[in-house]
C-alpha cells in the first residue's frame, strides 16, 4: 500500500501550527493561532531556571538539578519537553553515537528571535548559580 502524500503534508502542517500555537503563546498570552491546544506549557518569566522534563532527559541529572534548587534555594521551574522536543540540540545530543547523559537547563524568555526579546536579570541569575552548583556538585 503505498503512503498517501497528501495526507502526510496535512499531517506535517497540523504538527508546525501546533509548534508555532506553543512558541505564540508564550508571546500573547491567551491567544493560540489556529485554535489549537499548545503542546507544552512555556516557563514562565521570574519563575527561575527552567528544568527540562521528558523521555530524551536523564532522570538522576535532572533530579540532581532539582535537588541542588531547592537546597541552595535558587528559584526555578518544570519544563514540560514531550516527546523530547525540546525545540533545542538535547535530543540529539543525547541519541549521538552511543548515548551521551543529558539534562536540560534553559532562560525563560518572551519574543523569541525577534528584536525586542526579552528576558529577566533574575532568571539569568537563577541560570547561572544552578550550573554553578551543579559544576561544584561533583555530579558532572
Amino acid at each position: 500500500m503505498r503512503a498517501n502524500p497528501f495526507l502526510f503534508l496535512r499531517q506535517s502542517k497540523l504538527l508546525l501550527a501546533q509548534r508555532d500555537a506553543l512558541h505564540q503563546e508564550g508571546h500573547v498570552p491567551g491567544q493560540r493561532p489556529h485554535d489549537l491546544k499548545a503542546l507544552a506549557v512555556l516557563p514562565d518569566l521570574a519563575g527561575g531556571a527552567a528544568v527540562g522534563v521528558g523521555p530524551n532527559m536523564n532522570a538522576a541529572m535532572t533530579e540532581e538539578l532539582f535537588r541542588l534548587a531547592r537546597e541552595m534555594d535558587i528559584p526555578c521551574q518544570t519544563e514540560v519537553c514531550p516527546g523530547g522536543n525540546s525545540g533545542t540540540d538535547a535530543a540529539a545530543v543525547q541519541v549521538s553515537r552511543v548515548g551521551v547523559a543529558t539534562a536540560l537547563l534553559s532562560l525563560p524568555l518572551k519574543y523569541m528571535h525577534t528584536p525586542v526579546e526579552t528576558v529577566l536579570l533574575e532568571d539569568m541569575e537563577s541560570v547561572r548559580r544552578l550550573i554553578v552548583e551543579y559544576v561544584r556538585s561533583g555530579e558532572v
